[in-house]
């Protein structure tokens, strides 16, 4: 009887320390992929703040090239002139006659 309680003990034992064993693995490996998953979201966490300064920056480019004296400033560097009466055609509008507008097909 004492050679079974034994036996009993070992299995038992043997049993526990398979179970210990397959849980400090499953630790390793869930420590593991928290400290994988981590790091990916501080890369993704660094990439939003690049694009954001990104952004930042185009629309302060954006507010710059639409201020009137960089136009200008940008029009005289290509070579183009400021709007005078010399250079500039004023187009008078005038309403076409009833019909006219269509070709005279009615």
């Amino acid at each position: 009887m004492n050679r079974n309680r034994l036996s009993l003990l070992t299995i038992a034992t043997l049993a526990g320390a398979l179970i210990l064993f397959v849980s400090a693995c499953s630790l390793v490996t869930s420590q593991y992929k928290a400290r994988s998953l981590v790091a990916q979201t501080e890369k993704m966490q660094n990439e939003v703040k690049r694009l954001n300064d990104d952004a930042s920056e185009l629309y302060m480019e954006i507010s710059r090239a639409a201020l009137p004296g960089y136009i200008a400033s940008q029009a005289q560097r290509a070579g183009l002139e400021p709007a005078t009466s010399r250079n500039t055609v004023v187009l008078d509008y005038r309403p076409l006659p009833a019909g006219a507008g269509n070709g005279g097909a009615e």
